[in-house]
Formats: C-alpha cells, sequence, structure tokens
C-alpha cells in the first residue's frame, strides 16, 4: 500500500520502468517549491492551482496540492524514471526531501481514465490485484516494450476520438490486456507443467538404469 493523499492509501497495480524491466530514460522537469521539490516528466499530471494538468504548465507562483508554491522549474535533459500506476491513479510524491504533493500516476494522455472509478473495477485491474507478481512480470514482460512504442500512436487516436469511441476504445484495450494476462499464465503454466513432466521423466529414466 502507498499513500495517494494525506490520510488516504491506495495499492499499487504495476511500477512501470521497473528495475525487473528495461532502464528507461527521459527528459524532466524538476519543480522547485517553498517545501522541497519534485521530477516529473512533463506530459506527467500533477496538481496545479487546483487543477490535474500536465507539468509542463507548471510555472513560477504554481500552487500545488499542498499549498506550497512553485519557485522555479528546471528542465533536466535525460534521467532514469519509473512509475507505480494506483488503484485510485493518485501518488504523494517528493523528492528525498520536502514535503509531497498530490500527483497523478498517469501522464495526460491516460490520467482522466486512471482518476476514474472505472479503472479500479476493469478486467486489468482485478487480475493484478490478484495475481500482482504475476502482473507486474506480464507487463515488463511484453506491455511496458509494447506501449513505448505504441502510446503515441494511442495518445493521438484517443485525442481525435469522440469521447464515447474513446471510452469504446479503453474498453476494448482493457479487454486486450485481460486476455494477453490469461494467454500469458496459461503459457508460464504449460512451461511448468512439460518441465515437471521432463523432470520426472528424468528422475524414472535414472532409476531404471
Amino acid at each position: 500500500m502507498v499513500l495517494d493523499s494525506v490520510g488516504s492509501t491506495t495499492s499499487v497495480v504495476v511500477v512501470q520502468h521497473s528495475a525487473a524491466a528495461a532502464p528507461v530514460t527521459s527528459a524532466l522537469l524538476l519543480l522547485n517549491h517553498s517545501e522541497g521539490s519534485l521530477e516529473l516528466t512533463p506530459d506527467h499530471v500533477v496538481v496545479l492551482d487546483g487543477r490535474y494538468t500536465a507539468a509542463r504548465h507548471a510555472v513560477a507562483g504554481s500552487r500545488l496540492s499542498s499549498g506550497a508554491s512553485v519557485t522555479a522549474v528546471v528542465a533536466i535533459p535525460s534521467a532514469a524514471v519509473i512509475n507505480p500506476i494506483t488503484a485510485s491513479g493518485r501518488l504523494l510524491v517528493a523528492n528525498k526531501e520536502g514535503m509531497p504533493v498530490t500527483s497523478a500516476t498517469g501522464n495526460e494522455w491516460i490520467a482522466d481514465a486512471l482518476l476514474s472509478s472505472y479503472a479500479r473495477y476493469t478486467f486489468s485491474f482485478t487480475l493484478a490485484a490478484a495475481l500482482p507478481a504475476c502482473a507486474q512480470d506480464y507487463y515488463d514482460s511484453l506491455l511496458e516494450p509494447l506501449f513505448n512504442g505504441a502510446v503515441p500512436a494511442l495518445a493521438s487516436l484517443k485525442g481525435a476520438a469522440p469521447p464515447p469511441m474513446a471510452a469504446a476504445g479503453l474498453i476494448v484495450g482493457d479487454i486486450l490486456i485481460a486476455a494477453g494476462f490469461a494467454g500469458f499464465l496459461l503459457t508460464r503454466l504449460w512451461a511448468f507443467v512439460l518441465m515437471t513432466t521432463a523432470a520426472g521423466l528424468a528422475v524414472r529414466l535414472q532409476q531404471d538404469k
């Protein structure tokens, strides 16, 4: 469990760009504020002046969820990134020192869906909650490489589509991801059965000698 706001917790669904997956780097923004600092990708959504908005819109004087004011915005050309996706779509974030502030766990193309109550009832989130280790393995092995290449196109499609069509696309995407997860689990189960069978045969052949 992690804090998603002051006094509130939520569960982690998967961790994007985790140490188990290939390292991912990105341009970042360092938001220095009156109570500390935090680093975000420019398109990552954070609470600014009472609204969820992309970090690139932060300027000196912007007010964060804690009430702290941004004092400076510094561009960082490249740094390693890691991002937990939570069941609520929110997370308290901060650098090593300073007070945490509320951020969404998605960037601007998908943050609205992750922040909605819909996400908690998807097949994907339900399966991940039941089998968290397998879900992380599935994400690292298959979904992370897929999303790294497909997100720009998906973001463009979602932005251009009428809201009902975009919602339908999210539902179809959830079904496909859940079906892929089921296939991933069946493949792992089949591999386990084959390995167990092979080991049993090897033992029997050894005993027959």
